[in-house]
């Protein structure tokens, strides 16, 4: 078998119709629907433009100590992103990594204290919580990459209660680039169905004009309401129990576990010989993973890299994907 992170397409259906289905549940009447995660973090640091609370492009946002390289270019339009607290920061940007929360008290309240707005990164998320409290929707603003958990090529999402941000919004949509919106929704699908050099080299290009891209494709959106309707997150939920039950545990998961999350990719901890004999075994088996850090303090201004195991878990894997996956790390770790 060959098992990516994410659940993707590899062949372009012709589009469904776009229902009332719901995406977000009970976040859907506050969901403002863009081609992708990066669009939707272009709108809000354009509508932080806006208002004031970013002046120019010197002002800065304190963000995790990593971030993947498409999203600093994304925030090198409008601001400076900056892992150090100083006179210039005007807010912050917080990561859920891998859809395992934040500690949202500390930050909170740090936001307070310090008179920041906060933007929620929900790109790995989209049906976890923290204490009892959804994901995204602990500031003004928060976005979602529906691409990372649907097979829906792109795809993203703003959450907001704010009527100014959403008018500003909508007024941007006018902007939107229909045309190009559609040839790179095009390369994304044939980087899809076939990741090679040629099309990483068109993706990674066309990162450079996603701040063009701004309204969601119907095929994306249509895709998200499918997935949703037939069980995809239920489907998620059920793999990750799987793992807890056979790897849960203070020596795999540490308090992870004890989070109410649906994961984007579940991480285990070993020692460094395990974790490369993992990767190592997963990989000849078609599996794509690697050595990775997670922060298990979970605390962008207090964080503790550590080193894991991160494993898919998504809709399109059957149950015997899952059991195949644990045998193989425990054939190599017991």
């Amino acid at each position: 078998m060959s098992i990516e992170f994410n659940y993707t397409t590899k062949t372009l259906k012709s589009t469904p119709a776009i229902s009332s289905g719901s995406v977000f549940g009970e976040l859907d009447k506050d969901i403002v629907y863009t081609f992708s995660g990066k669009s939707s973090l272009t709108l809000l640091l354009r509508y932080y433009q806006h208002i004031g609370k970013l002046k120019d492009r010197s002002d800065q946002i304190l963000v995790p100590q990593w971030l993947g390289d498409p999203v600093y270019m994304v925030m090198h339009e409008h601001c400076f992103p900056t892992t150090f607290m100083n006179e210039k920061v005007k807010g912050i940007m917080v990561y859920h990594q891998w859809g395992f929360p934040q500690d949202m008290d500390y930050i909170k309240k740090f936001c307070e204290d310090n008179k920041l707005f906060f933007i929620e990164d929900c790109a790995h998320t989209h049906e976890s919580y923290y204490k009892g409290q959804r994901l995204g929707t602990f500031g003004e603003s928060s976005f979602f990459s529906l691409g990372k958990f649907f097979s829906s090529v792109v795809g993203g999402s703003i959450y907001t209660q704010s009527d100014s941000i959403k008018k500003f919004i909508e007024e941007k949509f006018q902007e939107d680039d229909e045309k190009l919106s559609t040839e790179v929704f095009n390369r994304r699908h044939n980087f899809d169905v076939s990741s090679t050099q040629e099309n990483v080299i068109e993706l990674r290009r066309d990162y450079a004009v996603y701040s063009k891209l701004l309204k969601c494709p119907e095929y994306s959106l249509a895709i998200s309401q499918q997935e949703v309707a037939g069980g995809a997150m239920l489907k998620r939920r059920a793999h990750y129990e799987l793992y807890k039950k056979a790897f849960g545990g203070s020596k795999y998961l540490s308090d992870l576990i004890k989070e109410d999350v649906v994961p984007w990719v579940v991480p285990l901890f070993f020692d460094e010989i395990k974790n490369k004999k993992v990767v190592s075994a997963l990989r000849d088996a078609g599996i794509k993973t690697g050595v990775y850090h997670f922060d298990v303090n979970r605390n962008m201004f207090k964080p503790d890299f550590k080193e894991c195991v991160p494993l898919p878990c998504h809709q399109g894997m059957t149950t015997e994907d899952v059991l195949k996956v644990i045998d193989i790390v425990k054939c190599v770790t017991e």
